[in-house]
């Protein structure tokens, strides 16, 4: 029985020298380049440092030893040093050398709800929205979420929402009501956000007064029979349905003449052969 050592981070224990291939511990540990589980296993500081920079991005801030532990979970192949280094040489990464703090400054950046509300007026177009983690990345304070949902409830802006959550796997609700969850299409938080578009329309006083929910809900709960026999009702009532009338009558295509293929008479070429006095207009028999 091979002796065990200390126990390793990946929760078996790791067994003494010379009881494996180093091949297999580097496939165990995840050092050879193949992602398993949650960690990426990238053996270039210039690819992890890439993907330390992202999760910058989503946290805004993070102090150094969260980055090393970062590095350390997601590629323990790598030299944690030296991809902390690269890091700090990044586009719009800030290191504070105080507090040892990384931050990531956004190409814009947001603060008030009127500054909400100008860009996304700005820069959303009817059929383009603006991206919530957009917003996310400009607006890093926790005030985002309730200045968004204040203007959805103003009604100057529209919200995509996903499918997700509570959404994902019960049946869709009808209109104006509540799933099985009790969640409705239009509802639902940050989570479900994905879009943000500006209500172009109701700015230009295109919009109708919105139909109340009664009315909304009396027209979804009328039941239409799917055997109803719509052609006999309007007979009763002595009307035609558009698709009850004869069709107009269909005009035949003359038939093309077939052209009559004309036989072309053999055209002889070979008249240079009557010096020899051969003429092959005329039956010719060769010389014996």
């Amino acid at each position: 029985m091979s002796q065990l050592k200390r126990k390793s981070p990946y929760g078996t224990a790791s067994p003494a020298s010379g009881s494996v291939k180093s091949e297999d511990v580097k496939r165990q540990r995840g050092l050879g380049g193949t992602p398993s589980g949650s960690h990426y296993n990238f053996n270039d500081p210039r690819t992890v440092v890439i993907e330390l920079r992202d999760h910058l991005k989503d946290r805004i801030t993070m102090n150094s030893q969260d980055a090393y532990f970062h590095i350390m979970e997601k590629s323990p192949g790598v030299d944690a040093s030296v991809v902390l280094e690269l890091l700090k040489k990044q586009e719009r990464v800030k290191f504070n050398e105080t507090n040892q703090v990384y931050t990531y400054e956004p190409e814009i950046v947001l603060r008030t709800q009127s500054d909400l509300r100008s860009h996304i007026r700005t820069h959303s177009r009817p059929t383009v929205g603006i991206p919530y983690k957009t917003l996310r990345e400009a607006f890093p304070g926790p005030e985002l979420a309730s200045y968004t949902e204040n203007l959805e409830n103003d009604g100057q802006i529209l919200i995509l929402r996903s499918l997700t959550g509570k959404m994902k796997d019960a049946p869709l609700p009808p209109l104006g009501r509540e799933n099985a969850w009790g969640e409705k299409l239009n509802a639902g938080g940050p989570e479900r956000w994905r879009m943000i578009f500006w209500d172009e329309l109701k700015e230009r006083n295109r919009t109708v007064p919105r139909v109340d929910d009664e009315m909304i809900f009396a027209w979804a709960d009328i039941k239409i029979e799917q055997d109803d026999d719509v052609v006999k009702l309007l007979e009763e009532q002595d009307l035609k349905a558009s698709s009850a009338t004869a069709p107009p009558p269909k005009v035949e295509k003359a038939q093309e003449k077939k052209k009559k293929k004309r036989n072309r008479a053999l055209k002889i070429t070979n008249t240079h052969m009557k010096q020899f006095g051969i003429d092959f207009s005329q039956d010719y028999e060769a010389p014996s």
